[in-house]
C-alpha cells in the first residue's frame, strides 16, 4: 500500500512543480472539466452514438478517459503529498483483486478491455484516492460529482422529452428507451442523474425545487422502462435520501426538517405521472390508438415483470439462475481466456456473453481468487457506509457516496457492472470512493477545516478556496460549525 503511495508521490510531487504555476481558480476549473467529461463518457457511447453523429467505442472511451482521470489527479495537488492512511479492511482486498485480475491478466486473455482493467484499479483510481486523500477537502470534489451527474442528466431529460416520445421507435417489448437503444441503460443514465439531483436538493440552493423536478422525471422515466433493477434502484435512492437526510438533522430541526423532506416527495410524486402525460403524445407517423396500445402494454409488462404467479426461480430472473450456475460450474483459479466469449446453455439457445453477475463474471474472467477479493472489498464498503450513514450520520457527502454505491451494487448483482466506461454506474461509483479509501466518511463532526491567520490583525478565516498553496507554519486548524442549509 505505501509503495503504491510512493510511487504517486513521486510522479504527481514531479508534475507539481509544473502545475503549481498555473492559477489555482484555472486547475479547479480543469479539475471540474476533466470530470464532467468522465461523467458524459457513458452517455456519448450509449446515446450520442445510437444517433449515429458518432462511433465511439469501450476501448476508445477507456483510453481517453484514463488519461484524463490523471490530468484530474495532477491538476488537484495541492502542496506537499504525504503518506496517508487508508482503510485497511477496504484497501487490502481491493488491491488482493486488482493484483490478481493483473496476474491472471499476463497469463490469458480475459477480453477487450478486461486486460486493461486490473491497471485502472491499480494504478488510475487510487492516484485519485491519494491525491485528494491529501487535499483534504472532499465537499468540492463531491459537489463537483453531483453537479456533473445532474447537468448531463438534465440535457439527457431534456433531449428526451422533446425528441423521444412513446411511440414504436421509442418502445422495445413494452418498455421505453428514449434516446437509448436498450431500457435498462436509460435506467442505469437516470438513476446517475438522480444521486446528483438528490445530493444537491440537500444542498443549499435555490434550485432545490428545480432538483426535485429533475428527480421526479427521472423516476418516471425509469418506471416507463420497465428495468427491474433501475426501478428497485430508483426507490432506493429515494428511501437513503429520506433516511440520511432526516437522520443527519432531525434533532437540530426536527418538524421543520420533516416538512422540507415532505415537500420534495410531493414534487418528486407528481412529476412521476406527468413525465407519462408528456412522453405519451404520439408522433406524425403514429395513430393516437397506436400510442395508447404502447402505454397500455408498458403497464401491463410492469405488472408481468414483478409478478412472481407462475414462475420458478429462474424464470423471474429472466433465466440469470441457470446462467449464474453454468459460470459457476467452471471457476477454477487462474479464470478463462475470453478472446471470444459466447455460451449456449441449451440448443437453439440465443448466444450469451456474460454471466449477468459482476462477481461471478470476475471469477470466471480473471480466477475464483480475483472474485472472492473483489466480494470481500464489496462487502467492507457496504458495512463503512452503513456504519458512516447510520452510526455516525454527519457528513453530508456521505449521501452522495451510498447512492452511487447503491446504485452499483444493485445493478451488479443482476447484470455486469465490470468496465467503468461501458457502464456510467460504475465509473461513478469508484469515482466517488475518495472519502472511502481515506476513511474521511468516518469524521463525525460534519464540520468544515477552515485556518486562522494570526499573522492578520483582523482574524479572517480563509476557507480552503482562499489558501495558497503553501499553508505557513504560524497558521492553525481550527473548526467552526457550517450553517445549516434548511
Amino acid at each position: 500500500m505505501y509503495v503504491l503511495q510512493d510511487c504517486f508521490i513521486a510522479f504527481f510531487g514531479f508534475t507539481y512543480k509544473y502545475t503549481k504555476r498555473i492559477p489555482i481558480t484555472v486547475r479547479n476549473l480543469i479539475a471540474f472539466l476533466c470530470i464532467l467529461f468522465l461523467t458524459s463518457e457513458f452517455y456519448l457511447l450509449m446515446v450520442v452514438n445510437h444517433t449515429g453523429l458518432t462511433d465511439f467505442t469501450v476501448r476508445k472511451l477507456t483510453f481517453w478517459g484514463n488519461i484524463v482521470m490523471l490530468i484530474l489527479a495532477a491538476v488537484s495537488v495541492r502542496g506537499e503529498l504525504h503518506r496517508i492512511r487508508w482503510n485497511k479492511w477496504i484497501v487490502y482486498p481491493y488491491l488482493f483483486s486488482a493484483v490478481y485480475m493483473l496476474f491472471t491478466s499476463f497469463h490469458h486473455y480475459p477480453g477487450r478491455s478486461y486486460d486493461t482493467f486490473p491497471i485502472q484499479l491499480l494504478f488510475i483510481f487510487p492516484a485519485i484516492y491519494f491525491v485528494w486523500g491529501n487535499r483534504k477537502h472532499q465537499k468540492i470534489y463531491y459537489e463537483w460529482l453531483a453537479k456533473a451527474s445532474m447537468g448531463i442528466g438534465a440535457v439527457l431529460i431534456l433531449a428526451t422529452l422533446i425528441f423521444a416520445p412513446i411511440g414504436n421507435d421509442t418502445v422495445i417489448s413494452s418498455q421505453y428507451c428514449g434516446l437509448t437503444d436498450n431500457p435498462n441503460l436509460l435506467s442505469m443514465l437516470l438513476m446517475i442523474s438522480m444521486a446528483g439531483t438528490l445530493y444537491l436538493m440537500n444542498m443549499e440552493n435555490k434550485l432545490s425545487i428545480f432538483y426535485a423536478i429533475l428527480t421526479g422525471v427521472s423516476l418516471g422515466m425509469i418506471f416507463l422502462s420497465n428495468s427491474r433493477g433501475g426501478i428497485i434502484v430508483g426507490l432506493f435512492e429515494i428511501a437513503a435520501w429520506v433516511i440520511l437526510t432526516l437522520r443527519r438533522d432531525w434533532k437540530k430541526y426536527g418538524a421543520k426538517l420533516l416538512a422540507v423532506v415532505a415537500a420534495g416527495l410531493i414534487i418528486i410524486s407528481v412529476c412521476v405521472p406527468v413525465t407519462d402525460i408528456i412522453l405519451d403524445r404520439g408522433t406524425g407517423s403514429q395513430s393516437s390508438e397506436e400510442t395508447t396500445q404502447s402505454i397500455e402494454g408498458i403497464r401491463e409488462k410492469t405488472d408481468s415483470r414483478f409478478s412472481t404467479e407462475g414462475k420458478n426461480m429462474n424464470e423471474f430472473t429472466s433465466g440469470r439462475i441457470e446462467i449464474w450456475k453454468w459460470h459457476i460450474r467452471q471457476f477454477n483459479l487462474l479464470g478463462h481466456d475470453c478472446t471470444d466469449h459466447q455460451i449456449k446453455l441449451n440448443e437453439g439457445d440465443k448466444a450469451l456473453h456474460n454471466a449477468h453477475n459482476t462477481y461471478i463474471e470476475l471469477a470466471y474472467r480473471y480466477g475464483l481468487p480475483a472474485g472472492i477479493g473483489y466480494t470481500v472489498f464489496m462487502l467492507a464498503v457496504i458495512v463503512c457506509l452503513i456504519k458512516a450513514a447510520l452510526i455516525k450520520g454527519r457528513n453530508r457527502y456521505v449521501l452522495l457516496i451510498s447512492l452511487f454505491s447503491l446504485a452499483y451494487f444493485i445493478e451488479s448483482l443482476v447484470d455486469v457492472m465490470t468496465l467503468p466506461f461501458e457502464r456510467g454506474p460504475v465509473l461513478m461509483f469508484y469515482l466517488a470512493l475518495v472519502g472511502v479509501f481515506e476513511d474521511d466518511i468516518m469524521n463525525s463532526s460534519g464540520e468544515e477545516k477552515v485556518t486562522y491567520d494570526s499573522s492578520k490583525k483582523s482574524g479572517i478565516y480563509n476557507s480552503e478556496h482562499e489558501l495558497g498553496e503553501n499553508i505557513p507554519e504560524h497558521r492553525r486548524s481550527i473548526r467552526i460549525r457550517r450553517k445549516r442549509f434548511f
